[in-house]
């Protein structure tokens, strides 16, 4: 769809980490704590885990519950360790990144931030802080942190993917495509940096460039809705409207495709607006060549559905509380949390992005 310009950035910037980074956004009932901990009630599943338990116990427990996907157990093991042990590098690690998991990045800035006050140097710990700053829009102190890593270990592909990402976020795409392209050269099989350098390239302008690197993983094995959404919007830069349209419509929905195609035609000139006019941070962009549309800052953000969508928004709740050992109270405690209580009935798949 339309996004507005803020600040005369590219609107697709002022969002391009859900599209760049992997294993930062999610969704999460109260940032930083784990909701099963709430009131600390006896029949609590991290309550029953950690009586008994030593430190490390804790820290190994909310490791493996991190690795096996329970990121919300995860936070309250390692919250748990930390109360008793506040020095704890591993436990304020794991802490951290299940906080990144559930899509608290605030939260995991400070637990990274606990190991770096006393280890700045601390590879694991400035990558998952910089992963946070990228998440809360601050790629300044992202970048203070990714550039000294890479100095002190140039094949660190995390750390160039991600210093790439930073970069791209800054709008500075030549930058980014180099450290994308250093990556590769460390780790030359690695899906996500190759879709992140050819979404990179599509925004430099550099269209056939970016659908080389796009195609083949969007077609292969390993094809995900990022990569077919992102090879659309290179389709679409470039005036390939029916070659956006065909990838568009293997992740959107109808209206979402004629909403892309239409922000395509206008920002290509091919089509004029019946009304008003297409413009960027107050200037005008009829007229303009789509090359120039796109260095004034243009691009696209496609929506990736992750939820039931038959189901109402409670039940979608309600699978995962269950599979936890929660139950409605703590759905209604999230929906209220979340200001979507109006809209528990709800058929899933009716909500917009943002909800």
């Amino acid at each position: 769809g339309r996004m507005p310009a803020r600040n005369g950035r590219n609107p697709v910037l002022a969002r391009l980490s859900l599209l760049l980074l992997v294993g930062v956004a999610g969704c999460s009932a109260s940032p930083g704590q784990a909701p099963i901990l709430a009131g600390k009630t006896s029949d609590s599943p991290v309550v029953a885990m950690v009586e008994g338990r030593g430190v490390e116990q804790l820290v190994r427990m909310s490791q493996r519950s991190l690795a096996s996907g329970d990121a919300t157990t995860a936070i309250g093991l390692a919250q748990e360790a930390l109360s008793r042990d506040g020095s704890n590098v591993e436990a304020a690690l794991v802490l951290g990144y299940a906080q990144l998991a559930v899509g608290a990045p605030q939260d995991a800035g400070f637990a990274f931030g606990r190991v770096l006050r006393r280890d700045p140097g601390h590879r694991d710990a400035s990558i998952g802080y910089a992963k946070a700053m990228i998440a809360v829009g601050r790629t300044d102190a992202a970048l203070d942190h990714l550039e000294p890593l890479v100095r002190g270990n140039a094949g660190d592909a995390q750390a160039l993917n991600l210093l790439g990402v930073a970069h791209d976020l800054e709008g500075d795409h030549g930058r980014a495509i180099e450290s994308y392209r250093r990556a590769l050269a460390v780790t030359p099989d690695a899906p996500d940096v190759s879709s992140n350098l050819g979404l990179s390239l599509a925004l430099h302008d550099q269209y056939r460039e970016a659908i080389a690197v796009l195609r083949p993983l969007a077609e292969g094995y390993v094809s995900s809705p990022r990569a077919r959404q992102n090879l659309a919007l290179a389709y679409g830069l470039a005036g390939s409207l029916d070659e956006a349209e065909r990838w568009s419509r293997m992740d959107l929905g109808e209206s979402d495709v004629q909403n892309n195609l239409d922000y395509f035609r206008m920002i290509t000139g091919l089509e004029q607006p019946e009304a008003g006019t297409v413009s960027l941070a107050g200037r005008s962009l009829d007229g303009l060549p789509l090359w120039r549309r796109v260095r004034l800052g243009l691009g696209y953000l496609p929506q990736e559905p992750t939820v039931f969508r038959q189901l109402s928004v409670q039940d979608n709740l309600m699978v995962a509380l269950r599979a936890r050992g929660a139950g409605s109270d703590a759905c209604k405690e999230i929906l209220d949390q979340a200001g979507l209580a109006h809209l528990a009935e709800q058929a899933a798949g009716r909500l917009s992005g943002g909800e």
